[in-house]
C-alpha cells in the first residue's frame, strides 16, 4: 500500500485540532501511533484523507480510518480518476459524467467484507437516522440488519454518493463539514447514557423504531438521552448494512493531503 501510494502521490498531513469546526472531540490518535483495529470510516470527524491534483483539485476523499485492502481500492480509484481529469481527450462535461460513474460504479463493485466492515457504529446509527438523512433508503429493500430492519446504507456507500455530488471541485470549496458528517463526534462507550439493563432495553427498543421508521429521532418518543460523552478512540461494531443509490470519531484531528506526484 505504501509502494502504491509513493508511485502516484506526494503525501502530507495537516493538524486541525482547533481549527476546523467539524473536529471530533474523543481523545488523541496521532499520526505516528499504530492502527487499531476498526470500522471504515470510524474517526470521520478527526481523520479525512483527501487525494488531490497538484493545483488542488479532489479526486477523492476517505473519511476516518481504512481497512488497508479497502483503502487499497480506493487508491486505484483515485488514481482512474486522475487519469480521467488529465485526459486531453475529454471535454469537461465528459469528465463529470465520468467522476459520477466511477464512483456509483465503484460503491456498487463493494464486496460483503468492504459494506460490512463500514457499517455504522451504534450510536452514529442513531445520528443519522432522521428524516431527509442520506443513510436512509427509499425503498425499505429486503435485507434484515440485526433487529435494525434494512433502511441504513454502510458509510461506504454513502461516501461514495456524496463524493459523486462534487465532481473534481477545488479543495478550498470542498464542504467537509456536510461531507464527513456521518454521526457523532464524539465516541460514545455508554451509547448515549443507555447502560443499564433497563435503559439498554428503552435504548434498542427507541433504535428499532427508528428503524422502522415510526419515530424521529429528538422527536418525544425517540428516546434520545443525555448528550455524547466523549471517552476514548473508536472500537469496532461491524454489522452489515448493504445498499447502493444517489441518494438521499476518534482520533487527533488530522486531515493528511494526498497529492498526485504526476
Amino acid at each position: 500500500m505504501i509502494r502504491a501510494l509513493n508511485r502516484a502521490f506526494v503525501c502530507g498531513w495537516t493538524d486541525i485540532t482547533g481549527v476546523a469546526d467539524y473536529a471530533g472531540t474523543s481523545g488523541t490518535h496521532a499520526p505516528s501511533y499504530p492502527a487499531v483495529y476498526t470500522t471504515n470510516c470510524a474517526g470521520h470527524h478527526n481523520v479525512q484523507m483527501f487525494f488531490l491534483t497538484p493545483d488542488g483539485q479532489v479526486l477523492h476523499c476517505l473519511p476516518g480510518f481504512w481497512e488497508r485492502g479497502a483503502f487499497l481500492e480506493e487508491l486505484k480509484l483515485a488514481c482512474k480518476l486522475g487519469d480521467v481529469l488529465q485526459s486531453p481527450k475529454l471535454s469537461i462535461v465528459e469528465k463529470n459524467r465520468a467522476f459520477l460513474d466511477l464512483q456509483l460504479g465503484h460503491a456498487l463493485e463493494h464486496d460483503h467484507a468492504t459494506r460490512t466492515r463500514s457499517a455504522l457504529q451504534g450510536f452514529d446509527r442513531f445520528e443519522v437516522a432522521g428524516e431527509g438523512s442520506d443513510f436512509l433508503r427509499a425503498e425499505r429493500g429486503f435485507l434484515a440488519d440485526r433487529g435494525w430492519g434494512p433502511r441504513l446504507k454502510s458509510t461506504d456507500q454513502v461516501l461514495h454518493e456524496r463524493m459523486a455530488r462534487r465532481p473534481f471541485q477545488r479543495f478550498e470549496s470542498f464542504d467537509v463539514a456536510a461531507y464527513v458528517d456521518m454521526g457523532k463526534k464524539a465516541f460514545d462507550s455508554h451509547f448515549d447514557g443507555c447502560d443499564g439493563d433497563h435503559a439498554g432495553q428503552a435504548c434498542s427498543e427507541s433504535l428499532a423504531a427508528v428503524a422502522a421508521g415510526r419515530v424521529v429521532p429528538g422527536s418525544p418518543g425517540a428516546g434520545q438521552a443525555t448528550p455524547a460523552r466523549p471517552t476514548r478512540t473508536p472500537g469496532s461494531g461491524p454489522a452489515p448494512a448493504p445498499s447502493r443509490g444517489f441518494g438521499g470519531a476518534g482520533g487527533a484531528p488530522a486531515t493528511p493531503s494526498l497529492t498526485l506526484g504526476r
